[in-house]
């Protein structure tokens, strides 16, 4: 080596270096992380309990009839016994393999708007 090389100069600028390097994998997986936590949320903003969860309170007897099992002894929207959940709308359309966003398609407006 010459003594150029040798001097405590040479140091930092390797460091520089090596830390610029650090910032490229880190900003990827932060990237990743974003895209994978992004689909998910897309992924339960499509299903009936996203709705219910977070913003449509009044959407709860709803959810709860739609996730009545068919064909069994069950409870509607109103509370009120039911000999077999068949004959809910809500239960026909989940053996369908209908979802709630399926037929109703609220605007981003719709979605953001406090009810």
């Amino acid at each position: 080596m010459s003594e150029e090389e040798k001097t405590p100069e040479a140091a930092p600028k390797q460091v520089a270096v090596k830390k610029g390097r650090k910032k490229g994998p880190i900003a990827a997986v932060v990237a990743a992380i974003v895209v994978v936590a992004g689909a998910g949320l897309w992924v339960w903003h499509e299903q009936p309990s996203f709705c219910a969860a977070i913003c449509h309170i009044p959407m709860d007897p709803y959810l709860e009839t739609y996730e009545e099992p068919a064909g069994a002894e069950g409870v509607d929207k109103w509370n009120n016994a039911v000999s077999n959940t068949n004959a809910m709308l809500a239960v026909t359309h989940r053996e369908a393999g209908e979802a709630c966003m399926d037929c109703h398609v609220p605007t981003l407006s719709e979605q953001v708007a406090k009810r």
